[in-house]
């Protein structure tokens, strides 16, 4: 049997383990190609997470087809934005049918694999927001608040859910974040099945690998994420020491005890 969507992605591990344990959302994730990958910049703030961003996680050999399909995402949604516009509505739709079958709501996140401001992006004449404004969305994202807030004096829409991404300097913008009322995220060395730390800033911290729902989460509040794919064992400042807090930029601090710990 072939996907019943044309752009969301299936068979993502965190995806369908969030759908399986939490009762109020179906959740269906867009993945385009990160950075500027496709020849399109899709990742206008893209630092240190350029080597451990999650388009590397996953099996190493379905790399190269999993490279392919999001290429042609996103040039589709760049050169051909009225039939990129057909797909993507018609997953909505497939996906809100599903919800009501299974007397769940539909979760959208967008930015699987990438950071544009879809609140500004116009499909044709309309925001997806807009369109659907009974489909909740949620993204991860780098921009700073003043940046995404001012972009052509657009505000964020009520069904739009963000979660700011901490990376390499960019504490500023976090706390900046914050103060407006958005969690932060953190990506941690911490091992696989290892506790997270329970604070960071002095601020509760949640464990994202549990489930990827961010809508809920109490604020304010750190999103802990441990380390997958090329970010293991990243040295640039990407990940943070679960103790210190601090950017690990010295190999010596990914030592399986220190991990572990």
């Amino acid at each position: 049997m072939g996907s019943k969507f044309k752009l969301f992605s299936e068979g993502n591990f965190k995806i369908d383990k969030t759908n399986n344990v939490q009762e109020e959302y179906i959740e269906a994730i867009l993945h385009l190609a990160p950075d500027d990958l496709s020849g399109y910049r899709v990742c206008p703030f893209a630092d240190a997470c350029r080597k451990g961003c999650l388009n590397t996680a996953g099996a190493a050999f379905m790399q190269k087809g999993k490279d392919a399909s999001r290429i042609r995402r996103t040039k589709m949604l760049f050169e051909d934005r009225e039939g990129f516009a057909v797909m993507l509505f018609r997953d909505i739709w497939t996906l809100k049918v599903q919800c009501w079958h299974a007397k769940k709501k539909p979760l959208i996140r967008l930015n699987g694999t990438s950071d544009l401001a879809w609140e500004t992006m116009r499909l044709p004449d309309r925001t997806i927001m807009e369109l659907f404004p009974d489909v909740q969305f949620m993204d991860y994202t780098k921009w700073t608040y003043q940046k995404r807030t001012a972009r052509e004096t657009v505000e964020l829409p009520k069904n739009y859910h963000l979660t700011f991404s901490l990376s390499v300097a960019n504490d500023k913008a976090a706390k900046e974040w914050l103060a407006h009322g958005v969690n932060i995220a953190v990506v941690f060395s911490t091992a696989k099945g290892a506790p997270l730390p329970a604070t960071f800033w002095d601020l509760p911290v949640i464990d994202g690998d549990t489930s990827d729902v961010r809508v809920n989460d109490p604020h304010p509040a750190v999103v802990g994420l441990r380390a997958k794919g090329r970010a293991i064992y990243d040295t640039t400042g990407f990940v943070r020491h679960p103790r210190t807090q601090k950017p690990i930029t010295d190999g010596k601090f990914w030592e399986p005890e220190e991990r572990a710990a």
